[in-house]
């Protein structure tokens, strides 16, 4: 059994150091399946907004891109606001882990946020985990946002199943994917 687990576990390591990067969304990311537009996405993304930001925003995209390992999706939603308009970093970072606090019968929620950096710019990890109807589920994400073009990235890790048997390794595979996420200069 140890022999399986460590063999799995490598090839979960082989499979995200050996990804190539792709570039989506300004950011170049090593992920090893393919990320396609989702209009879908873009749309939900704006209904839910008040109109007040809704107005501050020239533009978003979303892309989503398939299961790898126990990851079954990684979302990025790239927001372009005019120059002028503010954005506060953490509020967004506050506002993630309400919408994951939001889902039917959620208890035992666990969260965290975590000041980081992506190509020197500013970002937080968020990481939310809780029992749910169906099991225990859990969200990995980072947002960053960079001054000098007002724009703003999620970018966001799904786990395969709402069970997951080692939350942990999911999360440190959502991470280690992300320490290779650059942003495009």
């Amino acid at each position: 059994m140890r022999v399986l687990l460590a063999t799995f576990l490598l090839a979960l390591a082989i499979s995200a150091g050996n990804a190539a990067a792709q570039g989506v969304a300004g950011l170049n990311m090593k992920y090893d399946a393919p990320f396609r537009a989702r209009p879908d996405i873009e749309k939900a993304v704006v209904g839910i907004l008040q109109e007040q930001i809704r107005q501050e925003i020239l533009g978003v995209r979303a892309f989503s891109a398939g299961a790898s390992g126990d990851i079954t999706e990684v979302t990025i939603i790239q927001t372009q606001y005019r120059q002028n308009a503010e954005f506060d970093l953490d509020s967004a970072a506050k506002g993630a882990l309400e919408n994951a606090r939001r889902f039917p019968g959620v208890t035992q929620g666990r969260e965290s946020t975590i000041r980081t950096k992506i190509s020197g710019r500013e970002a937080r990890l968020v990481s939310f985990d809780a029992t749910g109807p169906n099991g225990r589920f859990a969200l990995e994400a980072m947002l960053a946002h960079d001054v000098k073009t007002n724009t703003a990235w999620v970018i966001q890790f799904s786990v395969g199943r709402r069970y997951s048997p080692n939350l942990e390794m999911y999360r440190e595979r959502a991470r280690t994917i992300l320490a290779s996420t650059t942003i495009a200069e």
